[in-house]
């Protein structure tokens, strides 16, 4: 009987210097002899040379990889024009400001068959110095993509009805794309409205926090622009979301909720922020502030089309733009290796 196949994954867009570690960190998987695996680059139509480091890096790995040449934009087309190329039982989805710990596929896979279960979401960790992310608010951590046992209840369990993994960490099973086909290109969060159909079509999905992904965080994203963008992309997409889903009833709902915990707990909270001169809870009601307004405007332009330009909030939210605000200017080349080659002391020293 053969091993099963994981296809390793990596949409890229003017990475390529990121990239290439991105790519050591996917084929220096331990296997275990428990599976085999592929690596596939959708390369987003870039204009730098990520085409020739993906040729050059296939050119010294026994690993096969893929080059793609994905010319439409956006993270759901360059998604879209590497699936048809992955062969695997598995697909494993990673970015490519990310760097993944030598177990990553062993312990989504491992989750997968005990708990049977088809799509499961890894852990991401800010890599960033240990004393730097303890000094990070939760809510600034989660606004940076970290989901780690700080930032996330439980160890190994299903995702709740609210929770949604990010696709830089995840294992999908081939049945699951058999069933939903592609990631939908006319949505803004592709990536979200692909875990709630799934969900919604009966697959089952869990966590599992020792599946670890570092997620390379420039210094420019932990400004207070990026945060807020971000923050407001958040709410403004959730609300979406829970229209599309849910209907208008529970729009309202969520709305009514929201605009309660902002007056009751965002607003005292603020308040107190002011008197105290507590600078990083002030932090962190900025960003639930932010994400009640993105909810707010993305719930006005629901209902009230007319008078709320969906054209004017898409523009807002659009995924381009935090590209731009967060700049993502790589590392130092001597961070880079440190980063990569001692992931192991990192994820001890942050307490995994």
């Amino acid at each position: 009987m053969s091993l099963p196949l994981i296809s390793i994954l990596i949409p890229t867009y003017n990475r390529a210097d990121w990239l290439a570690t991105a790519l050591q960190s996917a084929v220096e998987q331990e296997t275990a002899g428990r599976f085999t695996l592929e690596v596939i680059v959708s390369d987003n139509d870039s204009s730098d040379h990520t085409r020739e480091t993906v040729h050059e890096f296939a050119a010294t790995t026994e690993v096969p990889v893929k080059y793609v040449h994905a010319t439409r934009s956006g993270d759901a087309q360059a998604r879209n024009a590497g699936l048809p190329h992955c062969e695997g039982d598995w697909i494993a989805f990673m970015d490519d400001d990310e760097l993944a710990k030598a177990d990553w596929l062993q312990k989504l896979l491992e989750v997968a068959l005990q708990d049977h279960a088809q799509l499961v979401g890894g852990a991401v960790h800010l890599d960033l110095p240990p004393e730097e992310v303890n000094q990070l608010s939760l809510d600034v951590r989660r606004s940076l993509r970290e989901r780690s046992p700080d930032t996330c209840q439980g160890g190994t369990r299903p995702f709740t009805e609210r929770e949604v993994p990010g696709m830089g960490n995840l294992l999908i099973a081939r049945e699951v794309l058999n069933h939903l086909v592609e990631f939908d290109e006319t949505v803004v969060s592709s990536d979200y409205d692909f875990f709630v159909r799934a969900r919604r079509a009966g697959f089952a999905s869990w966590f599992a926090p020792e599946a670890i992904i570092y997620h390379r965080t420039p210094e420019t994203r932990l400004s207070q622009e990026f945060i807020d963008w971000d923050s407001y992309r958040s709410g403004a997409m959730l609300a979406i979301f829970d229209e599309k889903y849910g209907g208008r009833r529970k729009l309202l709902k969520w709305m009514l909720l929201r605009a309660g915990q902002g007056a009751l707990v965002t607003f005292p909270k603020w308040l107190r922020a002011k008197i105290t001169g507590n600078t990083q809870l002030a932090v962190d009601v900025r960003i639930r502030g932010q994400r009640l307004a993105g909810y707010t405007r993305g719930f006005f332009t629901l209902i009230a089309p007319r008078w709320f330009s969906q054209h004017s909030l898409d523009e807002r939210i659009d995924f381009l733009k935090g590209r731009l605000i967060g700049k993502n200017t790589p590392a130092p080349p001597e961070a880079v290796a440190k980063a990569f080659q001692e992931p192991a002391v990192q994820a001890q020293e942050v307490g995994v």
